[in-house]
């Protein structure tokens, strides 16, 4: 059997500790993640900003395809954030985000400022509910 000179192979009994120590990091790993998800409710505030700034930059826009080009990038990062809160064991947020990417989709795909600007009044509303379910989901955890 060839083996990689980087690796060192002891067969037998003295591959035992070798195993306790791998079943040992795997312990401590899961433990990393589990303690972690909180942490990832909280990592999220960057995306939040984002969906904000992209919002507003598609309401105030002038051209309509650069708008367009605007929802469907809020789109994608309110994708990521549905994701992020199912989880986060944040189902009611989950739901309002998805809520909120279907309506920016439907924005992106208006074909005239009026509609779009009135799609994302209704995606910014669905997305601050999202929000305000995720911030009661976080401080749940915390209590």
């Amino acid at each position: 059997m060839a083996l990689s000179p980087f690796v060192s192979y002891t067969p037998g009994a003295a591959h035992k500790p070798q195993r306790a120590a791998v079943h040992t990091l795997f312990a401590l790993l899961a433990l990393a993640v589990s303690g972690s998800a909180a942490a990832q409710c909280n990592t999220r505030m960057v995306e939040l900003q984002f969906v904000k700034d992209g919002l507003q930059r598609a309401s105030i826009e002038g051209d309509l395809t650069t708008a367009q080009d605007y929802s469907d990038r809020v789109r994608r990062l309110l994708k990521q954030l549905s994701i992020a809160a199912e989880r986060c064991n944040c189902a009611p947020a989950s739901e309002k985000f998805d809520d909120a990417a279907r309506i920016a989709r439907d924005a992106a795909e208006q074909e005239n400022r009026r509609e779009l600007r009135s799609a994302i009044a209704q995606c910014r509303q669905t997305f601050d509910e999202a929000f305000e379910r995720l911030r009661a989901c976080r401080d749940a955890a915390e209590n």
